[in-house]
């Protein structure tokens, strides 16, 4: 194995030398044209000039090698780079599939007849499937009549239990979910309901608000909090919010 280790040496010396070799033959080859001082001069003038060319040009290609690793390296932090993100990307994916993510749940459309709500749709908001979701829905009249017997009896019992709760162990995006449920509308002609949502990803609060107008048709308004803070809003166009006076319009 030591015969191959030499030759890989030599091989390698002879690279590195024979440029510089050259460049120094010719330099003192012309010197000693122009004026010949003998072969002592000859061979000193050859040593020398090798050895500044080839430190020279050592120079050059460490120059030229560490460009090369660097170029190489940064290649290298790039592919690192989009590894990680992608990484991060699949985390990111895995955990929404595991707990939802920051998507959220959300009743919009309901179906009526003339004394009741008799189902309510149910949306996902966001790219995953909202795990282990419990819904509880209060309307505006049972409210307003537990805070009444509140007042006068003292008793806060059952104030803040639902009128209505379901469980769902998996609520997917992009599907519409039909739940048959029975609020009496009472002859109003408006009806709010608090809605209460508690799923693996946190706890967040929807208010939905329903409005009939002259014609006959029913327009909703809607929004959801999460830790008090607005997530999202959807009103039907045309529909009056009585606290700002204001007609919604699409415009």
């Amino acid at each position: 194995m030591d015969w191959i280790l030499h030759k890989a040496t030599a091989v390698r010396v002879f690279k590195d030398l024979w440029l510089p070799a050259v460049v120094a033959l010719i330099i003192t080859l012309y010197k000693n044209y122009l004026s010949w001082t003998g072969w002592f001069s000859f061979f000193s003038l050859f040593f020398s000039t090798l050895f500044f060319a080839g430190a020279y040009f050592n120079y050059v290609q460490r120059a030229r090698k560490f460009e090369i690793d660097a170029r190489n390296h940064s290649a290298v932090v790039g592919k690192q780079n989009a590894v990680i993100t992608r990484l991060e990307t699949l985390a990111d994916e895995l955990a929404g599939h595991i707990n939802g993510g920051v998507g959220f749940c959300y009743v919009w459309f309901v179906r009526l007849n003339e004394v009741a709500i008799t189902e309510l749709n149910l949306t996902v908001n966001g790219d995953y499937p909202i795990l282990g979701v419990d819904l509880g829905i209060t309307d505006g009249p049972s409210l307003k009549r537990k805070i009444e017997n509140m007042l006068e009896t003292g008793n806060s019992k059952g104030i803040l239990e639902n009128d209505f709760n379901w469980r769902f162990e998996t609520i997917l995006p992009k599907v519409t979910y039909l739940v048959p449920c029975n609020f009496p509308l009472n002859n109003a002609d408006r009806m709010a309901l608090t809605i209460k949502w508690k799923a693996k990803n946190g706890l967040w609060d929807q208010i939905l608000k329903l409005q009939k107008i002259a014609d006959g048709r029913w327009l909703q308004s809607t929004i959801v909090r999460r830790n008090d803070v607005e997530i999202f809003s959807q009103t039907d166009d045309g529909y009056f919010d009585e606290q700002t006076a204001d007609t919604i319009s699409a415009e």
